[in-house]
């Protein structure tokens, strides 16, 4: 086990024992936690958190679902084998009752609905990493042990690894940061959405909080940290004055240890090296109140949002997290020309039925084409691919594919070989594009099925291909670059999961059926960077798209030759080709 990862085990395991049935640790065995805790506060660089193969569960809220059901199992065991235990009955019934404030139902709606709260998603992680641990080796030291024993064991063999809950630790961090959630809010189980609160049975205890912060302080986001180790503070005093448990789940001397030193690494990061970077962010001003008087921080210019122009990484960033916010980012001028209508194709069935066309962007040329697909149609996409998902990659700083937290989603693959819907899907899709889809990966690529699991999102990033690499590539060569995307959204999200565009403050809410589509290269087959998109966290809900990619060579007979633009905006595609 790597150094990190223990000490994160031991960290969180030692507090639950606590909470069960031991007194308060000795002052020796709290130093030496903390001073291994601070070795890796202070030396864990923050930066993208990479995942390892084995942390999967919580990159996909099927996958999620599937771990709730297996939980439900282990759980149905545990009750018979509580009904023989005689000591150490509390630790189990401790991981019972955390288990059973949300019903246990079997049908899948009900299930999907609750892994589909990121809230009740973390709390399913920690109890199948860290509780479990108690329980089984609880278990494994009754002396009445016997064939019961040995199946629960078994199953609980199955529960998620431990970089399964940091990734989902890290999911929840992130969520809070991109939405500002109130964690006065988070840690009574409310999460607060456009339309409604959503409120879940489980609560943040100190413990949480502090492990919480500890996260964010990794990933760089120093104000968040400060938050949550001011949280976990407040969290403590109150346990402290609960009657109902015996000690806090974690104390106040634990606590000012990690919060005084968060707060200064904060104030030194901000004095050397600004508010915001690509792996940090702090507050606009220092928390010490002497620094905070220093004259340059007296008159602070606020980041304003830009259009149209080139942005750094840090500004990129921004856009993208008031977009996921609500935040509109452009002006009337600019959507003025925008319209919606009803698109007919010639000797095709839209002669009937039309295609229903929102245009969200002319520069670079954004639509939706809204109920594109049925729902017998999209649950036949979901369902075919469900047994498929593997972990969602993307192409690293050294061109090999990687898994990280910029894109925390699963991905199948469907081609003609799946059914004859696949094909009829396809020729909706060039009809209603007006561009060549056939052969099937060669005139556009097979389709991928991605499942965004708990906080899932992709950062910015374009969708045509950059590098020489694939010029090597027989098969690119025929093909060409990706010169349009076209994707469809296979349920609804009821808060957070949009596509949004930084470089351009165009956002697209995902709606079940819907379809959005977009150019990816100019007229002259180059790469439009105005094209960056992402996908917002699902703040709750349960996110699924699929995306057929259409290739440029086989669009000879659809798009014609250009001449050499006038300059790069006017080499854009503006419309539907026809």
């Amino acid at each position: 086990m790597q150094l990190p990862q223990f000490i994160f085990r031991q960290f969180h395991r030692q507090r639950h024992r606590n909470h069960y049935v031991s007194p308060l640790p000795s002052a020796t065995s709290v130093v030496v936690i903390f001073t291994s805790l601070l070795f890796i506060l202070l030396f864990f660089s923050p930066t993208v958190v990479s995942i390892t193969p084995e942390s999967e569960i919580f990159s996909s809220t099927s996958e999620l679902r599937k771990l709730y059901k297996h939980e439900s199992e282990v759980v149905a065991k545990l009750h018979e084998y509580a009904q023989a235990l005689d000591k150490n009955l509390k630790v189990v019934q401790k991981y019972l009752e955390d288990f059973e404030k949300i019903d246990i139902r079997d049908d899948d709606e009900d299930t999907e609905e609750i892994v589909e709260n990121p809230m009740n998603a973390y709390h399913i992680l920690k109890r199948t990493v860290i509780d479990w641990e108690v329980v089984a080796e609880t278990i494994k030291n009754h002396t009445q042990v016997g064939d019961l024993a040995g199946e629960i064991i078994k199953k609980g063999e199955q529960l998620p690894s431990f970089e399964d809950f940091i990734g989902g630790s890290m999911a929840l961090v992130g969520l809070q940061d991109t939405y500002a959630l109130n964690l006065s809010e988070i840690i009574h189980g409310d999460l607060p959405t456009e339309s409604v609160v959503q409120r879940s049975p489980y609560e943040l205890s100190a413990r949480d909080c502090l492990f919480l912060g500890k996260a964010a302080f990794n990933k760089g986001l120093y104000d968040r940290a400060v938050g949550w180790l001011e949280m976990a503070l407040s969290r403590s005093k109150e346990e402290s004055e609960d009657e109902t448990l015996l000690i806090p789940t974690a104390t106040k001397e634990e606590i000012l240890p990690f919060l005084e030193t968060t707060r200064r690494v904060h104030d030194e990061v901000l004095e050397k090296r600004g508010p915001y970077g690509e792996t940090w962010q702090t507050f606009e001003k220092p928390i010490n109140g002497k620094l905070a008087k220093m004259r340059k921080y007296q008159k602070i210019k606020r980041y304003q949002p830009k259009l149209m122009v080139p942005l750094t990484p840090v500004e990129e960033n921004e856009n993208f997290k008031a977009l996921c916010r609500g935040e509109n980012l452009r002006s009337p001028k600019l959507d003025a020309p925008l319209k919606c209508r009803y698109l007919r194709r010639p000797s095709s069935v839209s002669i009937l039925k039309p295609y229903k066309v929102e245009e969200h962007s002319i520069d670079p040329y954004i639509v939706v084409y809204h109920n594109f697909m049925s729902q017998l149609e999209m649950d036949y996409f979901k369902e075919h691919s469900t047994s498929r998902l593997k972990r969602s990659l993307h192409q690293g700083r050294d061109g090999r594919y990687v898994a990280t937290d910029i894109r925390t989603s699963k991905q199948a693959w469907l081609n003609k070989d799946d059914g004859p819907l696949i094909d009829k899907i396809s020729t909706r899709i060039g009809d209603a594009t007006g561009l060549e889809v056939f052969p099937e990966n060669e005139a556009s690529e097979i389709y991928q099925v991605a499942n965004y699991g708990m906080a899932g999102r992709y950062s910015p990033h374009t969708d045509y291909i950059t590098g020489e690499d694939h010029l090597h590539n027989p098969l690119e060569l025929i093909r060409g670059n990706r010169i349009a995307t076209f994707m469809v959204y296979l349920e609804d999200v009821p808060a957070g999961g949009s596509t949004v565009f930084p470089l351009i403050g165009v956002k697209v809410r995902p709606r079940k059926g819907a379809a959005v589509f977009w150019w990816n290269l100019r007229t002259d087959g180059r790469g439009d960077p105005w094209t960056r998109h992402a996908g917002c966290s699902v703040l709750y809900g349960n996110k699924w798209i699929t995306n057929k990619w259409i290739r440029y060579h086989h669009q000879f007979k659809k798009i014609p030759c250009v001449k050499e633009p006038d300059n790069e905006r006017t080499a854009s595609f503006q419309t539907l080709a026809y």
